[in-house]
């Protein structure tokens, strides 16, 4: 929730403008590809930075804020710090596409995700790693 947070906090108030802003340029393609591109590159410029410092500084945060009390919890935050960082690079595609009208094309993408995660999901808990965690 740490990284959550603090992601939030910094650019989810992109989303509620997003929609409204992008459904009036829907019918000039030129325009909206424009100010999404000019909106990629601040989301880039603010997600990208905060992903790659919590994957450097993971170790750092958990022992500040947690003691050591918590081992692995560095490894934690700095891998879903970077995977945060990164998944804001493509937040804002299900709203480009909903304010262009096709909704639909989300969907597609989430379908071929499943396809992907379902097998990944049901090979992992079945890899012997060598070491126990508990």
């Amino acid at each position: 929730m740490i990284v959550s947070i603090i992601f939030s906090l910094m650019l989810n108030s992109f989303l509620p403008v997003l929609y409204p802003s992008f459904s009036r340029m829907q019918h000039d393609l030129p325009r909206l590809v424009e100010s999404f591109h000019k909106t990629i590159r601040i989301i880039m410029a603010l997600a990208l930075p905060m992903g790659l410092g919590l994957f450097v500084m993971g170790q750092d945060i958990a022992g500040v804020l947690f003691g050591n009390k918590w081992q692995g919890l560095g490894f934690v935050l700095s891998i879903l710090g970077l995977k945060e960082g990164l998944t804001w690079v493509v937040g804002i595609n299900p709203e480009t596409y909903r304010a262009m009208g096709r909704p639909d094309v989300n969907t597609k993408l989430m379908i071929v995700q499943i396809l992907y995660f379902i097998p990944a999901y049901l090979l992992v808990p079945n890899m012997d790693y060598g070491h126990s965690f508990m």
